[in-house]
């Protein structure tokens, strides 16, 4: 997250969101591949980069995107409301999904989740929105 803020002043908070994006869906790529301890731990140091990136680009990209005066609300409305609402839905999913299918799964729907919207960004990215991937 240090580094953040100046990739976000370069290449634009959709850019960076959407690297971010990127990222974390290769962070499971290792273990899909080849489901080891070692795995795991590139998982985890991928994440964090990922997660690093993600936070400041995400929060930037929604205030970039809103009306003006309503970032605030905006901010809300996704991080608070949908989020919410999506752990609600996924949470027990994610249970019923370990229990019939296993955990190698789930990071196989992770992977295509993270990349699934990373192309909804692009096809629906605000017009004004600078620079995405």
């Amino acid at each position: 997250m240090l580094l953040a803020d100046r990739l976000i002043q370069w290449h634009g908070s959709g850019r960076i969101l959407g690297i971010s994006m990127l990222v974390q869906a290769g962070s499971f790529l290792p273990v899909v591949l080849f489901p080891s301890i070692p795995s795991f731990f590139i998982l985890r140091i991928m994440a964090s980069i990922a997660l690093g990136l993600n936070v400041p680009s995400y929060y930037s990209y929604l205030v970039e995107s809103a009306p003006q005066g309503q970032g605030g609300t905006v901010v809300s409305l996704f991080d608070v409301t949908l989020r919410s609402g999506v752990s609600l839905l996924a949470a027990p999913l994610a249970g019923i999904l370990f229990d019939n299918l296993g955990a190698y799964w789930l990071y196989i729907i992770g992977m295509a989740g993270r990349l699934l919207a990373w192309l909804i960004l692009q096809v629906l990215a605000h017009p004004h929105a600078y620079g995405t991937v």
